[in-house]
């Protein structure tokens, strides 16, 4: 299941990168037609916000899609585990999948509404430049503005921030996001499908015999009388957004 995780993710990752090149398409034209027009970088402005609010609607539908069917496999995988036939989904887990995909929505939206204003913010800055170059008397407005676009080839730069302060790549931190989801949603529901047949530990498999927490057991509920870790106290650290690992019984009954 790993793998089809990791092809969601990076299936939404090629999506993002179809809105960041709109956006950079907007700052393009503004610098081609005329980077100190306020009227070319209000519209610009004002078409990126339409892209990413467009974006964020069919994206939602596309991470319901995706999050639909990492819980059917979820569940299928516990069922399979367990010894049993399939069966459908139980519809009490319909509300953790919607507010799960609700949230995480939400967090693919916020970074299209920074990469917007990370644009807007480029233009305005070109157009501070192309004024001062052309003020100092150096350069015709045309002249200024090939220098600046010479000097500016990177950007705009489209990025997230942490709260530690550390910067990455606006596609690195959509895939993150995307993969994470994706990865708790499988644990979390092949947690609570086992749970309810009585089971309280699972494993944690990885695909390198190495990793050192691969074949670990973990525990579904804390308890006093067991000193096994809690899955949501090594969650960080195990089944981060570039993780292998996944949860998964014992052959033995519980």
């Amino acid at each position: 299941m790993i793998q089809q995780i990791s092809e969601m993710a990076e299936r939404a990752v090629g999506r993002y990168q179809g809105f960041t090149a709109l956006l950079q398409g907007q700052a393009e034209t503004v610098f081609r037609r005329g980077p100190t027009d306020e009227s070319l970088r209000s519209d610009a402005f004002h078409t990126g916000l339409e892209a990413a609010r467009a974006f964020a609607s069919t994206e939602h539908a596309q991470l319901n899609d995706d999050t639909q069917k990492v819980a059917v496999a979820a569940h299928g995988a516990a069922i399979r585990d367990l010894g049993g036939n399939e069966r459908t989904i139980p519809d009490r887990f319909a509300e953790f999948i919607f507010s799960a995909s609700l949230y995480t929505a939400r967090l693919l939206a916020a970074q299209t509404e920074r990469d917007v204003m990370a644009m807007a913010q480029h233009n305005h800055t070109n157009a501070l430049r192309v004024d001062l170059y052309v003020r100092s008397g150096r350069h015709t407005p045309s002249s200024a503005a090939a220098a600046v676009m010479i000097e500016d080839s990177q950007a705009p730069a489209f990025r997230f921030i942490d709260r530690a302060g550390r910067t990455y790549k606006s596609t690195k931190h959509i895939r993150d996001i995307y993969r994470q989801h994706l990865l708790n949603i499988y644990n979390e529901v092949y947690m609570d499908t086992v749970a309810e047949f009585g089971w309280e530990v699972v494993s944690i498999s990885h695909p390198d015999p190495s990793y050192k927490w691969n074949g670990a057991e973990v525990l579904i509920v804390s308890s006093d009388q067991d000193d096994r870790p809690l899955y949501y106290d090594i969650k960080a650290e195990v089944f981060h957004p570039s993780s292998q690992a996944l949860v998964t019984i014992a052959t033995e009954e519980p």
